[in-house]
C-alpha cells in the first residue's frame, strides 16, 4: 500500500508540474501570404477578370520582404507559386487564370496549410470562392484544427451565391474575416481592406504581444486561462496576449488537466492536453511526404520527408538487435489508453488528394505503429514493445512504468 501511495503522488506531480506540457516558438517577422483562388466554372466572364485585378492589387500592397503563394483550383488543386516575394512573377501568375471545372474550396485550404508548414514564416490564409464546395476531402472540422493548431491567420472572400456560414466557421475562429459581395466590381477594394486589416491587427504587432495555441485529445473541451473562462473549445488561439505567467486548466471528464506557462514577448506557446498524461506514444508513417494526419478527427501534423531507418542497439550485454529509428517520424505523445481512430489524407505536389486511408486501433499497454499507404489505398498499425521518443532514457515516465511493473510482480 506505501508504494501505491507513493506511485500516486508521484502521478499527480507529473499531471501537475510537468516541464513539457507546452512549448515555445518564435513569432515569425516576415508574412507569408497564400492566395487560394477559386477558378471554377462559373467564374467565367467578368468574375474571374475583377478577381484577377483585385489580387494583382493585393500583391502590389504587400510589403517589401513579404512572400506569397498562389493554390489555384477547382476540381483540381495547382500550386503555381510558393513563398517568393518578386511581385512581378506573381502577378504573371494571376495573368494565367482561366475559369473551369468545379469547387474543391475545403481541400485547396488544406493544400494551404500544408504550404504553411513547409515554409517558415507567419503564413497568413486568403481565400476566395464564389460558390460552394463540391467533392473535398477534408471538412471545416478539419481545415480549423490545420489552421488553429499552426497559428494561421484566415481570410475568406466570397462573391455571390456562396456558404456563408461555412466560410465564417472557417475564418474567424483564427481571429481573420469573412466579407461577401454580390458584386465582382468589389473585390479589388475588399482584398485592399484585408490586407490592410492583417497589417493593423496582427502584422504590425508581432515583436509586441504573444499568443497560446491550445490542442487537446479527446478534443472540444473548455479552457480556463488565468481562472477566466474563454470563449470557444478545443482546439484554440488566444492571440495578442502580454507577455507573463499564464495558468491554463482544460477541463476533462476524468478531471482537470493544468499547465503553467511563461509566455515571453513575440512567441507562441503550443500546449498539447491529454485526458490521462500516462497514456501511449503513437508513430505515424506514410508513403507521402507532409500527408496529414488526424487521430479521433482532430488534426494532429503531418507524416514526415525521411524515411524510417534501422538503428542498431545493445540489448544485454553481448545481444545487438536491429530497431526502426523513428526519431524523425510524426510522434504522438501520450494517447489515452481505450479506442481511437487514425485518419492520413496524402497531398502530393505531382497529383490531387488521395482518398483518406482510415482505420480504427486499440491502445493497451504498448505503442503503437501506423503505416500508412496513401498510393494503395492500405493502412496498418501495430502494437510494439519499442520506445518511441527520442532520447528515451531521459523520460521520467520510464521510471514510472518500471514502478509498475515491480509492484505487478
Amino acid at each position: 500500500m506505501k508504494k501505491l501511495f507513493i506511485v500516486f503522488l508521484l502521478i499527480r506531480s507529473f499531471a501537475l508540474f510537468a516541464d513539457d506540457c507546452y512549448q515555445l516558438e518564435p513569432l515569425k517577422n516576415t508574412n507569408h501570404f497564400i492566395l487560394v483562388v477559386d477558378r471554377s466554372g462559373s467564374m467565367s466572364g467578368d468574375a474571374i477578370k475583377q478577381a484577377k485585378r483585385a489580387i494583382d492589387g493585393f500583391i502590389d500592397d504587400m510589403r517589401s520582404g513579404d512572400r506569397a503563394s498562389i493554390i489555384a483550383f477547382d476540381d483540381r488543386i495547382e500550386v503555381w507559386k510558393s513563398g517568393i516575394s518578386n511581385k512581378r512573377s506573381l502577378h504573371k501568375s494571376i495573368d494565367k487564370l482561366s475559369a473551369r471545372g468545379g469547387t474543391r474550396l475545403y481541400d485547396a485550404i488544406g493544400k494551404a496549410g500544408m504550404l504553411a508548414h513547409q515554409n517558415n514564416d507567419q503564413s497568413i490564409i486568403i481565400f476566395f470562392t464564389d460558390g460552394h464546395d463540391g467533392g473535398s476531402h477534408l471538412s471545416i472540422s478539419d481545415l480549423s484544427g490545420i489552421n488553429l493548431s499552426q497559428g494561421i491567420y484566415v481570410y475568406g472572400i466570397g462573391l455571390g451565391d456562396v456558404n456563408q456560414n461555412a466560410i465564417e466557421q472557417i475564418a474567424l475562429k483564427t481571429g481573420g474575416k469573412s466579407i461577401y459581395t454580390a458584386n465582382s466590381n468589389k473585390l479589388k477594394n475588399i482584398y485592399h481592406e484585408v490586407i490592410s486589416n492583417y497589417y493593423q491587427v496582427y502584422g504590425n504587432r508581432i515583436n509586441e504581444k504573444s499568443r497560446i495555441v491550445i490542442r487537446s485529445i479527446p478534443s472540444k473541451k473548455s479552457v480556463i486561462i488565468n481562472g477566466d473562462q474563454i470563449s470557444g473549445t478545443t482546439p484554440l488561439l488566444v492571440d495578442n496576449l502580454l507577455p507573463g505567467t499564464y495558468d491554463i486548466t482544460v477541463g476533462f471528464k476524468r478531471g482537470d488537466w493544468k499547465c503553467s506557462i511563461d509566455l515571453p514577448v513575440g512567441n507562441t506557446a503550443k500546449i498539447n492536453a491529454r485526458q490521462d498524461d500516462l497514456g501511449r506514444d503513437i508513430v505515424i508513417v506514410s508513403d507521402v511526404k507532409y500527408a496529414m494526419v488526424f487521430i479521433d478527427n482532430i488534426f494532429i501534423g503531418y507524416t514526415s520527408v525521411n524515411p524510417v531507418v534501422e538503428k542498431t542497439v545493445r540489448k544485454g550485454f553481448l545481444k545487438k538487435i536491429k530497431v526502426n529509428n523513428y526519431d524523425k517520424q510524426l510522434i504522438v505523445k501520450n494517447v489515452p489508453k481505450g479506442k481511437h481512430s487514425v485518419r492520413v489524407v496524402g497531398l502530393p505536389d505531382v497529383a490531387n488528394f488521395f482518398n483518406p486511408v482510415e482505420t480504427s486501433f486499440m491502445i493497451n499497454k504498448k505503442n503503437i505503429v501506423v503505416r500508412a499507404s496513401c498510393f494503395n489505398g492500405l493502412i496498418e498499425t501495430k502494437e510494439t514493445k519499442q520506445e518511441l521518443r527520442k532520447n528515451n532514457e531521459d523520460d521520467p515516465y520510464n521510471e514510472m512504468d518500471d514502478m509498475f511493473k515491480e509492484l505487478s510482480e
